[in-house]
């Protein structure tokens, strides 16, 4: 067994991420064919460097966290020094906000499915759980029937396994919760009602890029630019903008670390900003 296939086995013995253990191990080949593992700090200081001109600043975090990661594990199961222990972050500019959905086009996207026939009651069923929780795509494609409890008032929905191998409840709002009641009784009548995934379709359960296609295709077609990714920060930036506490808002997004509710309240502090010049000086 090679190494990496080793560091693998202990990832998902541990039951994190698979999705971040993909991205970490595509980045731990790119360096294997140039290197043998693990490296040690001048090698992947030189080797992030040269990287950083020609890849986006959150790839050479990706990069950056791939390298820690090994070397942190490396040195537990071989009892060794951890040769990265002083690697730090790259200093790099930081990026502009991402884009968050706009109301407008996703009003556009809800209009395209508001026939009554089974995929435009699910697909308006999706937006509106992606609207009221933020979630991520991930998350929203694992999630089984009896994750919901739909009750008047209080809804909710279990997301078992996030991203940091974690679970946790996030609420629903009455919107969400009605249109999710609807799907569902027209998915009891469908052929792979027996399955205990929430989101079906023709072939079966959708998984996480059959809801990123669904998407991006229908978007495309509209002429817009509405992805899963956006109603996590426009979640998050309305929450933020409208008083709410970052450790709420961390428990509803799953975010161990206050960083990144940090980060929303800053961009809403710059739109509370902008809206007030406008008001006083036009």
């Amino acid at each position: 067994m090679s190494l990496l296939d080793e560091f693998a086995a202990d990832w998902r013995l541990g039951n994190r991420s698979p999705l971040t253990l993909d991205g970490y191990l595509r980045t731990l080949r790119r360096v294997e064919t140039c290197h043998s593992l693990p490296v040690d700090l001048p090698t992947a200081k030189a080797w992030l460097a040269d990287r950083q001109p020609e890849v986006a600043p959150s790839t050479l975090h990706t990069y950056y966290r791939a390298l820690k990661s090994f070397s942190r594990w490396y040195a537990d199961a071989y009892d060794s020094d951890d040769l990265l222990f002083k690697l730090r972050y790259p200093k790099i500019d930081q990026p502009p906000p991402g884009r968050i959905a706009d109301p407008r086009e996703v009003e556009i996207l809800r209009n395209s499915w508001a026939a009554d026939d089974f995929d435009s009651r699910r697909n308006r069923a999706i937006l509106a759980v992606l609207e009221a929780t933020g979630m991520r795509r991930g998350e929203l494609a694992q999630l089984r029937c009896d994750d919901l409890d739909l009750t008047s008032g209080a809804a909710k929905v279990t997301i078992r396994k996030a991203k940091n191998g974690e679970g946790r409840t996030a609420p629903l709002s009455d919107y969400a919760a009605k249109v999710v009641r609807g799907y569902l009784k027209e998915r009891s009548r469908h052929h792979s009602a027996h399955l205990p995934s929430l989101w079906i379709g023709r072939d079966g359960a959708l998984r996480t890029d059959s809801i990123t296609q669904l998407f991006d295709k229908q978007s495309k077609r509209l002429g817009i630019h509405v992805s899963t990714h956006q109603f996590r920060r426009a979640m998050s930036h309305t929450w933020a903008l409208r008083g709410g506490t970052d450790d709420a808002l961390m428990s509803i997004c799953g975010w161990k670390s206050p960083q990144m509710a940090a980060r929303y309240r800053r961009e809403a502090i710059a739109t509370l900003a902008d809206n007030q010049y406008r008001r006083l000086i036009g």
